[in-house]
């Protein structure tokens, strides 16, 4: 228990720092990325949602504030989770040039943001276990249907960052995606084990920014 302790009282600070220098480097290197300039986004809205936290319950004490500031600031960061999922493995599979992605991103977000605000739909909490099924679903096949494919057909070749990004999403959800579902699924009475457990999504989000990471030096390099 000590040791497992130990492990969810560091992790959440890695992430954070990992979130935040992948951010920075990606802003500065930004006009170098190509397609991958939206996989910035991640780190930066993850850096935000844990920078919010700071602010909202250590520094200006408003705890009421931040529950609100995160019940919307949530639904920006899973609908642009997935958005980014669906774009990377589209133009893998279909070869479509999304001109307007950005644009529908900001559309389909603030869809979810009127719902949560006249409606009270919140699909960060009420629909969460369908949109990591989704994920889990859409990353799992496509990383297999990419190794297939590559193994089978000598024409069809993964590029060096689009190896480590595909990489990077099949460890991502498969770490995270049993711990998002269990948590779910259990009530304020297990809050002590949800908190001892919070270490996998934070281990889930440096695996994935870590492998981002890797593909922008391999697409800087070709």
């Amino acid at each position: 228990m000590i040791i497992l302790k130990f492990i969810t009282g560091i992790a959440h600070p890695i992430m954070n720092i990992a979130s935040l220098l992948l951010a920075i480097y990606g802003l500065i290197n930004i006009k170098k990325f190509g397609d991958l300039r939206i996989f910035i986004l991640l780190p930066i809205l993850s850096f935000i949602d844990s920078f919010s936290l700071l602010i909202f319950l250590y520094i200006v004490d408003q705890p009421n504030t931040f529950v609100t500031f995160s019940e919307y600031f949530q639904i920006i960061f899973l609908n642009s989770e997935l958005f980014i999922i669906i774009i990377f493995y589209s133009k893998i599979f279909t070869k479509v040039k999304f001109k307007f992605h950005y644009l529908i991103l900001i559309i389909t977000t603030l869809i979810f943001l009127l719902l949560r605000y006249f409606r009270g739909i919140n699909i960060a909490n009420n629909y969460l276990p369908i949109f990591v099924v989704m994920e889990t679903l859409i990353i799992n096949i496509s990383f297999g249907k990419l190794i297939i494919q590559n193994a089978k057909e000598e024409r069809f070749i993964i590029s060096k960052f689009t190896n480590e990004i595909n990489k990077g999403f099949f460890l991502f959800i498969n770490t995270t995606a049993p711990y998002y579902l269990i948590i779910n699924y259990l009530d304020n009475h297990q809050e002590t084990l949800v908190n001892y457990l919070s270490f996998i999504g934070n281990l889930g989000y440096v695996i994935l920014f870590f492998h981002i990471y890797k593909a922008t030096k391999c697409s800087q390099l070709n």
